[in-house]
C-alpha cells in the first residue's frame, strides 16, 4: 500500500484481517526506504483481526509487508488504518432490554415500537442506533397491540454487534397492523440490547415520538421481559462515551476500480481453472427484488436492507455497472483461457438465473422485470446476454383451482421468455407437494394420486417447453433434486422432491419426466418372455434396479430382469 497520508509523530491503528495456510508472520514497515515503524504481524490458519499500533516517523508512507521465509500461503482481505485523535465526550440517552436466556422460543424477550394503524402495502423507512452485549440477531413480526400476533414477516432481521451502529430497513408491509415486535430470544444466552435515535416512517411519516430518548416520552415503545407482562421500557441517560474517527473514505471511482479488480480476480480465477470446458455460465443470479420503488411498474434490484450478511455488487457499482462489467469480464476471460486451444471458440453462453418467474400472483411481474432489465443491460450496445435461467422451485396442488392457476403462469413464463428471443433454460426444477387444503405434504405421506398427479405435471411441463420455446430457444431442463429431500435437509425438508426415493427407487415423477421427454406411456421393452422351462444361459442376472441377483434364472421370482444387456420376464 503506498501514499498512506500519515503524519510524523502520530500513532496509527492498523486493522488487517488475514490467514495462513500455516501459522506465521508477516514483517511490516510503515514508512519507507530510509526507515520507519516496524512490526510482526502474527497470523494463523483462521481468519482473524490483528491489530498493530504504528508510531509513524514521517509523513506519507507505505506500508511494506515481507513474508519470504514463510512457505505456504497467505490471505489478506481487510487492511483499515485509523488515526488517534481527541475524542468528544457525551452524553448518550437510550433504552437498554435485559432480555433473558431463551426458555423456549425465539419471542420469550420481546419489545415492540408502537406505530398505530398501518395497511398492507403501506411503505416503511426504519433507522436506529443499536448495540447489544453479545453479537445477536432480532427477527420482527407485525402485531396490533404489542402480543398480539398478526404475522412472522415485519421489516426481516436486524443486527446488533458489540459496537454502537446504525441500522436501516425499507420496504413495504406484507400484512396490515399497529405496532413492528422484536423477538429478542434469537440469541439463547442472556443479553441486554440497547437502542438509540429510533426512526420509523410509515409512507413518509414519523410515526415515533421521543425517538432520540433526549425527553421522557417512551410511548412509542413497549417490551416484555420472559415471565413478566408487557411494560414501558426504561430510558438510561449520562451515558459517557468517546466519538472515534472514522477510517479515510474512499472515493467513488476508487470503490469502482476496486471492486471491478476483484470480480476480474474471481472470474478470471474461475475461467481459467475451467480451461474452457465449462460453456454456460449463470454470469447473474437472483438479481431480481420483489419490491418496486420507483413505481415504473417493475421490481427494482436487490439491494442492501440491513442484513450486514448481505453483498450486493450493484449497491457500490450501480444497477447497470455491475452486470455489464461481469458480462465483459466474463467474455475477456474466457477467450483468454482459450488462448492455448486455438483462440475464442464463441461458445461461451451467459445467463441471467432467478426463481419465481412462473409466479401467479403477480402476473409474472419477477420475469416481466427481468426481461425489462436485460434490456436495460444491453441498451449500451455492447453488453450481450445470451438467456434467462427460471428455477421453478414449484408444487404440485391437489386443489384443481390452484393448480390451474399455476400452469397458467408457468405457460404465460414460457410465452413471454420465448418472445425475449433469448435462450430458455429451466434451471433448477423440482416439485414438492400441497393437499387440498394448502398444507404442504411430508413424503411419507404422498397418496398414490398425489405421485400420478406429480407425474402428469412434470409431463405436461415438458411437453409445454417443447411446445411454446422454439427449437432454436430451447437451451435444456436440469431437475435440481436427485432424491426427495431428507428430513435434516435444509433445502424443502422432507419433501417429494425427487424423481428416485432416498432409497433409489424410481418414482412416478421419473416416468413422467420421461414421458415429457418423449418416452412412451406405457413401456415394457420386453426382449423375451420366459417362464422356469426357458432357462437362460449362465450369464449375471440384475434386477430394474441394477443389482446383481446370481445366474440361475430357475431360482429367482417372478418379475423383470436384466441379463446381456436384454429385459426378460419371468412368470
Amino acid at each position: 500500500m503506498d501514499n498512506i497520508p500519515t503524519e510524523k509523530g502520530v500513532t496509527y491503528k492498523m486493522t488487517i484481517t488475514v490467514k495462513g495456510s500455516a501459522a506465521g508472520n508477516i514483517h511490516s514497515k510503515l514508512g519507507d526506504w530510509g526507515g520507519g515503524a516496524n512490526a510482526e504481524i502474527p497470523f494463523t490458519t483462521e481468519w482473524r483481526d490483528v491489530v498493530i499500533n504504528y508510531n509513524s516517523t514521517i509523513a506519507n508512507s507505505f506500508l511494506l509487508l515481507q513474508h519470504g521465509d514463510f512457505v505456504g500461503d497467505i490471505w489478506i482481505k481487510n487492511i483499515k488504518f485509523e488515526k488517534s485523535v481527541g475524542g468528544k465526550k457525551s452524553t448518550r440517552s437510550y433504552i437498554v432490554l435485559n432480555a433473558t436466556a431463551k426458555s423456549a422460543e425465539v419471542w420469550d424477550n420481546q419489545c415492540w415500537i408502537k406505530l398505530g394503524s398501518f395497511n398492507k402495502g403501506d411503505t416503511y423507512e426504519f433507522s436506529a442506533q443499536v448495540r447489544a452485549d453479545n453479537a445477536a440477531k432480532a427477527s420482527t413480526q407485525i402485531h396490533n397491540a404489542p402480543g398480539s400476533y398478526v404475522h412472522y414477516q415485519a421489516i426481516g432481521d436486524v443486527n446488533f454487534t458489540t459496537d454502537w451502529k446504525t441500522v436501516t430497513k425499507t420496504g413495504a408491509f406484507s400484512n396490515a397492523g399497529q405496532s413492528i415486535a422484536f423477538n429478542l430470544s434469537e440469541f439463547t444466552g442472556a443479553n441486554n440490547y440497547y437502542f438509540d435515535n429510533v426512526s420509523f416512517k410509515v409512507n413518509g411519516v414519523e410515526r415515533v415520538k421521543n425517538g432520540s430518548f433526549d425527553g421522557t416520552d417512551v410511548s412509542s415503545f413497549a417490551w416484555k421481559r420472559y415471565g413478566g407482562s408487557v411494560t414501558t421500557p426504561t430510558i438510561t441517560i449520562d451515558s459517557n462515551y468517546v466519538l472515534l474517527p472514522q477510517t479515510r473514505p474512499l472515493s467513488a471511482q476508487v470503490k469502482h476500480d476496486t471492486l471491478v479488480y476483484a470480480m476480474s480476480r474471481w472470474i478470471n480465477g474461475m475461467m481459467n481453472a475451467c480451461g474452457g470446458k465449462v460453456k454456460a455460465w449463470d454470469v447473474v443470479n437472483e438479481a431480481i427484488s420483489g419490491g418496486d420503488s420507483d413505481g415504473d411498474g417493475f421490481y427494482d434490484l436487490q439491494h442492501y436492507n440491513g442484513n450486514d450478511g448481505d453483498f450486493f455488487w450493484q449497491d457500490h457499482m450501480g444497477d447497470l455497472e455491475y452486470v455489464r462489467q461481469a458480462v465483459r469480464l466474463a467474455r475477456q476471460h474466457y477467450a483468454t483461457s482459450m488462448a492455448s486451444k486455438g483462440g475464442d471458440d464463441g461458445k461461451l453462453t451467459l445467463f441471467v438465473n432467478d426463481y419465481n418467474l412462473e409466479s401467479d400472483w403477480d402476473g409474472n411481474k419477477k420475469l416481466k422485470s427481468l426481461i425489462n432489465w436485460i434490456q436495460r443491460w444491453e441498451a449500451d450496445g455492447v453488453t450481450k446476454i445470451d438467456g434467462i435461467g427460471s428455477q421453478m422451485h414449484i408444487s404440485c396442488y391437489m386443489n384443481e383451482s390452484t393448480q390451474t392457476s399455476k400452469k397458467n403462469a408457468i405457460e404465460n413464463s414460457f410465452r413471454l421468455m420465448a418472445a425475449s428471443g433469448k435462450l430458455v433454460r429451466i434451471s433448477e426444477l423440482d416439485m414438492g407437494m400441497v393437499d387440498a387444503s394448502g398444507n404442504n405434504v411430508p413424503t411419507a405421506n404422498v397418496t398414490e394420486a398425489m405421485h400420478q398427479r406429480m407425474a402428469d405435471l412434470y409431463e405436461w411441463i415438458f411437453k409445454k417447453y417443447f411446445e411454446i420455446i422454439p427449437v432454436n430457444q430451447q437451451w435444456g431442463i436440469c431437475q435440481w433434486c436427485a432424491t426427495d429431500s431428507p428430513t435434516n435437509s435444509g433445502w424443502r425438508a422432507d419433501t417429494p422432491v425427487g424423481l428416485w426415493t432416498l432409497d433409489w427407487y424410481r418414482k412416478h415423477t421419473y416416468a413422467g419426466f420421461a414421458r415429457g421427454l418423449g418416452a412412451p406411456k406405457d413401456p415394457t421393452g420386453l426382449d423375451r418372455l420366459t417362464d422356469d422351462a426357458n432357462k437362460l444361459t449362465p450369464a449375471p442376472i440384475y434386477d430394474l434396479l441394477g443389482r446383481y441377483v446370481g445366474t440361475d434364472f430357475e431360482s429367482l421370482p417372478a418379475g423383470l430382469y436384466i441379463q446381456s444387456g436384454k429385459k426378460y420376464m419371468k412368470k
